[in-house]
């Protein structure tokens, strides 16, 4: 029997009504078999509703691997609900994979930092070349110096997930592990056995010329192409025509080339950071991220226009390896985007689950807007803004 997805939405003011329903709508999709894997997503719902409400799922399905989040807008099938209160599951019965969910903390102990909870079973799952999802706390949880330990002892792992978004203070956010509801730390889940096909679209095109990183001092840029840095800034801010420099005002970013090995650059040969600086006596910027000497970079900017296409150009080339290299067709997503995106970004709704659904075709699709994205670029998973993470399986 092949892979069997499910994906279905309840809105509703009241949690209680919201998942007894969906679940009902999960158990009638699939015929009333078991899922192996169930994800939750809850928005609009205070931190009390969460715990009383979504720790039914697992008994309403039968399933104990669901894992869930809190947040303020959902994603489900092709459509987006932005700021509205309702549940959102998405369910996977595998023909033949192992699901291993758990709960992590980040911890310090004897002045060590280290990362609590991995089950002595995921040591045998990371030869099997597992895809790696996780959600997280916003407050509690390092998600970068996570990702770091996870690219230098298991380089080239596929990892998915995103931040719980609506929290204003530690310890509003919600997690949901099976029966369980958790206000810290991260859920993951390893699924072994399944392909899983990554996008991440960072929603940027590419202003002026590439230019080496001459000078450096932790996130400062303080040289390219042994010019000042923030000369090379205002030379290329100068040569652009109005509208873009209206963007730059906006919002101004820089991409770090994921490889020195190309004579072109292309969608996803970048790494997005943020300029959050400008500093015109010292002539240099500041990123949201550190930049070695030696790494070629250049000058971004987002608009709606470039964040669609690069999304389509982005969900073409991973249709087109599916097809090509796997010869297996694209049977349900999940997508985590910014909530940044939506309404905020482009002018007509629902843009970023109807772009999955008209490349990949009519999918089994669920995911949450979140306040920071995971998803892999090159060998490398980052922590994302204003991106479209999306999982994709067969």
């Amino acid at each position: 029997m092949p892979n069997q997805y499910a994906s279905v939405h309840r809105l509703s003011s009241d949690p209680i009504s919201a998942v007894t329903e969906a679940s009902m709508m999960l158990n009638e999709a699939l015929g009333g078999e078991k899922p192996d894997l169930i994800f939750a997503f809850s928005a609009g719902y205070a931190g009390a509703e969460f715990d009383l409400a979504m720790p039914k799922i697992s008994d309403l399905t039968g399933c104990e691997n669901v894992v869930g989040v809190s947040c303020v807008s959902l994603i489900s099938g092709n459509q987006e609900f932005e700021n509205q209160s309702g549940i959102c599951l998405w369910a996977a019965r595998f023909e033949d994979a192992q699901v291993l969910p758990f709960h992590l903390e980040f911890n310090t102990h004897a002045g060590e930092q280290f990362f609590a909870g991995w089950p002595e079973e995921s040591e045998s799952l990371w030869d099997q070349d597992p895809a790696l999802f996780f959600l997280t706390d916003p407050y509690s949880f390092p998600v970068d110096a996570l990702l770091v330990r996870i690219g230098e002892d298991h380089p080239n792992t596929k990892v998915f997930g995103g931040v719980a978004d609506g929290a204003s203070r530690p310890g509003e956010a919600r997690l949901l592990l099976g029966n369980q509801t958790y206000t810290e730390g991260a859920i993951a889940v390893m699924v072994s056995g399944v392909g899983v096909e990554s996008v991440v679209s960072q929603g940027c095109r590419p202003i002026g010329k590439p230019h080496i990183v001459t000078s450096a001092e932790r996130n400062e840029v303080l040289s390219l192409a042994g010019k000042p840095a923030f000369d090379v800034l205002k030379s290329t801010y100068d040569q652009l025509p109005t509208q873009d420099k209206a963007k730059v005002e906006q919002g101004l970013h820089l991409g770090i080339a994921m490889t020195e090995l190309k004579d072109n650059f292309e969608y996803g040969d970048f790494l997005i950071r943020n300029v959050i600086g400008i500093d015109e006596a010292k002539r240099c910027f500041a990123l949201s991220d550190y930049v070695r000497m030696g790494r070629t970079v250049q000058f971004h900017i987002r608009d709606a226009l470039s964040a669609s296409a690069e999304l389509e150009s982005m969900l073409k080339k991973a249709k087109a390896e599916m097809d090509h290299s796997r010869n297996a067709a694209a049977r349900a997503a999940l997508i985590f985007s910014c909530n940044g995106r939506g309404s905020w970004l482009f002018p007509e709704p629902n843009h970023d689950a109807e772009m999955v659904n008209k490349v990949l075709g009519k999918l089994e699709c669920a995911g949450f807007f979140a306040a920071g994205e995971i998803g892999s670029v090159g060998d490398q998973a980052f922590l994302h803004g204003f991106t479209a993470s999306v999982a994709v399986f067969e």
